[in-house]
């Protein structure tokens, strides 16, 4: 082949290969547009945007995200170091909007161009290019923004320190000024000032904003806010010398400063003693005269090294807590007088009802969720309804590797049961409605309540009742999934979730089968025996329960030691038999009229159905409704109506497991008697 026929050749086959290509990236919506340029901007603070900016790394971005449609708030997510990240989409050009551009077209068709980029949709290509919003930011830094960077992150910080945080504020203050400008009077006294003090608590809850805005407010005393992680490397004794040269030059300066070591328990695990031991001989090495005082916050208490806790090193502890009612009320108005809304103030105690467990950080993510639903709506105002989107997306930070996806089930999607209703009505739904009635009477809210009964009679669907309408954070917990082959862990798995209940309360604690945890001790083996006293220690030990309700399900009560059906730990035992015939006709309602089932008119009879079913669990009846739809196929595929010859031939199928036998110990177990 002569090189003439060879370049033809080339020439065709390159063409040809840009027509593939073309047709290939042609969406195949014709309303779908294909994207020049989409700006991105993470959803967390803890990425390092440094990172982001290589252009491998955009490129990666797109590569990944290939062929996707997306629009403007479009979230995407990718696999950054290891680990997930979110971006969203906060800016695109389309291409016929670039090429606009180019052209310097009209400023109307542009306007007009640019309206249609936040209603359309666009498809990701070969040719879109990536970029980062903080990265344009960061290389036209200017006075302007900087200033506003300074004042949302001001404004945060001054909504997260109203979550109660003023109290603590104040102690640390005290502390302070003592240790740092009245230590002459310690040393006629004999004594010597505080060296260090420990915040404690939650992630979110103000521990590092309050120092942050200390450091604004006490001009005279000099903040080093140290980074806890720098210390961890892996040339040994470089993480030593990094914590020697921090106090080294606070006590050459002479100034009064505070040395902060944010997330300390970082540094405190086994492999790590080399920096606790560094950390606490420089402690002890501070004179009266050094005017150093070393504050560290943690959110896991437990991991401190107890050296370092002891008198003289970090012996003052400062607690936070997550913020009551009344101190999340205080941050949405004080977010809402910021802002144009239509909230009433019904309107705000209902979504502060939904934020139970929230911290002071929680909070601030979900008024910056509402925004960008806001945003997203391209409305003016805020409505409730942005907050109402913004709360299936946000949860309280303490459950929510733990919080589990409970369906919508709500009190009228389970047919009668209407005395079990209200007996669990009162016992989660009164304290927290009616506190000040509680109070009034002398009386303390019930911890717990257990349910038992036959197998398939809605004691599960309850408890998914329970997540739905109480609004309270829900931790459901299946017994047999908390055992664990190591020695210890499972009692480790009952704390944690004690402990999380605790973080986020008021809330709930839902054990499904809890009979495989809290058998008798006289038959059950060592494991599911200690076990069984970490639950009885954490429902009524040394530092007890506040506003948190245990709920149990078992279908063998008789197996369940004795202390915890006792007073003071389960104090309802709600027996849930099977249904009569008002629940049986309701139960047939809502799966036969609430499905919508086609059946046949005039033929089918309910109240009939409802005799013939009786001494059937409400899981049979369900069952028996579908068996009578699958025989109408059976029958004709495209049968459209179900008849009562099906309901007869399902009811046929389908036998009932109750037994009279299982009926007569659940009611000896109600009258306290022996079981046989």
């Amino acid at each position: 082949m002569s090189s003439k026929q060879q370049k033809k050749t080339g020439t065709s086959k390159s063409k040809k290969d840009e027509n593939e290509a073309s047709i290939q990236e042609q969406p195949i919506d014709s309303s779908i547009q294909q994207a020049a340029m989409l700006t991105i901007s993470p959803l967390s603070d803890d990425l390092s945007l440094n990172k982001l900016h290589h252009s491998l790394v955009l490129n990666y971005f797109r590569e990944m995200s290939l062929n996707q449609v997306v629009s403007l708030g479009s979230v995407l997510t990718f696999s950054i170091y290891g680990k997930k990240h979110s971006f969203r989409v906060v800016h695109i050009v389309s291409a016929s909007q670039q090429n606009s551009q180019q052209n310097q077209s009209s400023e109307a068709k542009q306007q007009q161009e640019s309206k249609e980029i936040q209603e359309n949709k666009f498809l990701i290509t070969k040719k879109t290019t990536f970029k980062l919003a903080e990265l344009q930011e960061t290389q036209n830094e200017n006075e302007e923004s900087k200033e506003q960077l300074q004042a949302q992150q001001s404004v945060q910080q001054e909504l997260i320190l109203l979550a109660g945080v003023s109290k603590q504020q104040e102690e640390l203050e005290n502390y302070l000024k003592l240790s740092l400008f009245q230590y002459e009077g310690f040393k006629d006294l004999g004594f010597s000032p505080v060296k260090g003090i420990l915040l404690s608590g939650p992630s979110g809850t103000g521990k590092t904003q309050m120092i942050k805005k200390m450091s604004q407010k006490m001009n005279e005393v000099k903040f080093v806010l140290v980074e806890t992680k720098q210390f961890l490397s892996r040339l040994v004794g470089e993480g030593e010398k990094k914590v020697e040269q921090y106090f080294n030059l606070s006590k050459r300066s002479g100034e009064p400063t505070v040395l902060f070591f944010d997330d300390i328990h970082i540094i405190c695990d086994k492999s790590n003693k080399g920096l606790v031991s560094t950390l606490i001989n420089e402690i002890d090495k501070l004179k009266q005269t050094d005017r150093v005082v070393v504050v560290c916050a943690t959110s896991q208490i437990k991991k401190i090294d107890e050296n370092l806790k002891r008198a003289g090193r970090l012996d003052k502890e400062i607690n936070f807590e997550v913020p009551k009612v009344q101190e999340r009320c205080d941050i949405l108005n004080c977010y809402l007088e910021r802002t144009k809304h239509n909230l009433n103030q019904d309107d705000i105690l209902e979504i502060n009802l939904q934020m139970n467990g929230f911290t002071g950080a929680d909070v601030v993510s979900l008024l910056r969720e509402t925004l960008l639903e806001r945003v997203k709506e391209q409305k003016e105002i805020i409505e409730k309804n942005h907050f109402e989107n913004a709360l299936q997306n946000v949860h309280a930070s303490g459950v929510k590797d733990i919080l589990m996806e409970i369906p919508k089930v709500y009190w009228r999607d389970i047919g009668g049961y209407l005395e079990v209703k209200d007996q669990i009505k009162q016992v989660i739904e009164w304290p927290l409605k009616h506190p000040d009635a509680f109070k009034r009477m002398g009386i303390q809210p019930s911890k717990g309540i257990l349910l038992y009964g036959p197998p398939g009679c809605s004691k599960t669907m309850i408890a998914k009742a329970i997540a739905t309408e109480s609004k309270l954070n829900f931790l459901a917990v299946k017994g047999p999934e908390l055992f664990s082959k190591y020695v210890g862990d499972s009692e480790k798995a009952i704390r944690e979730v004690f402990r999380r209940a605790r973080l986020c309360a008021p809330s709930v604690i839902f054990f499904d089968e809890i009979d495989a945890i809290a058998t008798q001790r006289s038959v059950n083996t060592d494991v599911s025996e200690r076990v069984l006293i970490q639950m009885l220690t954490e429902m009524d030990g040394f530092e007890g329960l506040k506003n948190v309700v245990i709920v149990a399900a078992t279908n063998r009560p008789e197996i369940i030691d004795k202390a915890l059906t006792r007073p003071g730990r389960f104090d309802h035992l709600i027996y849930v038999p099977p249904p009569d015939i008002d629940c049986r006709r309701e139960i047939l309602k809502i799966n036969i009229l609430g499905n919508k089932m086609p059946v046949k008119e005039g033929d089918l009879d309910i109240e009939e159905l409802s005799k013939m079913t009786d001494g059937y669990s409400g899981a049979e009846i369900t069952l028996i409704v579908r068996e009578a739809g699958l025989h109408a196929l059976t029958r004709d595929i495209y049968q459209a109506q179900v008849t009562k010859e099906d309901f007869i031939n399902a009811i046929s199928k389908v036998k009932p497991r109750i037994t009279l036998e299982m009926l007569q110990k659940y009611k000896n177990f109600a009258n306290n008697l022996k079981f046989f």
